[in-house]
């Protein structure tokens, strides 16, 4: 059903006839192994009838005879090829979405649920006037700009993000270069699969 042949059409074919030269290596590579008694598992590109690619996971063990000959070898085979494709866009997805963080005009902070810093673009680090070093895993409130009257401000805004209500603060600070900046910060909740795993800070 996956390569589009009947039963009677793939007995006694040579695999050699579904892949690319690259690919008939790979099969002779790990039948090699599979004779020395190794169960290997990977990945190879098989053509269809059709003469498409398909990308399949391939998990084969060693068959031996009954005097311990090597005889051949039992193979699973599981077709990954939408799978992979899944995950090509989700790269592309968040390879897009690092290029849109990292140059933002705005500065834009990455919090956990426990407003740890994850992640920061240039922006933040510009506005903060430290180093990316300085901030990545700190919890917000103790990276070293904000004022002590102002942080139980800023705790209870944290919460009230956290029950995904309205994030929105404006507070002065002095950043590591000494500089006094007026911020207006805005915030919205990230959701994975309706779980709450973190918080952007724009």
């Amino acid at each position: 059903d996956m390569l589009g042949y009947e039963k009677d059409e793939l007995i006694g074919m040579n695999l050699q006839k579904f892949v690319d030269g690259q690919g008939f290596k790979e099969i002779r590579r790990q039948t090699e192994s599979r004779k020395k008694g190794k169960v290997s598992r990977y990945e190879l590109v098989m053509f269809g009838k059709d003469g498409k690619p398909r990308i399949f996971q391939v998990s084969a063990s060693p068959l031996w005879n009954e005097d311990g000959s090597f005889t051949g070898s039992l193979a699973i085979i599981m077709d990954v090829t939408e799978r992979k494709r899944m995950e090509e866009t989700l790269r592309e997805g968040e390879e897009k979405f690092r290029k849109i963080f990292e140059n933002a005009n705005d500065s834009l902070i990455y919090l956990d649920t426990f407003g740890r810093i994850i992640e920061v673009n240039e922006k933040a680090i510009q506005t903060f006037g430290g180093s990316k070093e300085e901030l990545l895993g700190k919890n917000f409130i103790k990276v070293g700009i904000f004022s002590l009257r102002d942080v139980p401000k800023l705790l209870s805004v944290f919460a009230r993000i956290l029950k995904g209500k309205e994030g929105y603060i404006s507070l002065r600070i002095k950043n590591k270069k000494n500089q006094g900046l007026y911020l207006e910060c805005s915030s919205s909740i990230i959701k994975v699969n309706n779980k709450l795993v973190g918080i952007l800070v724009i």
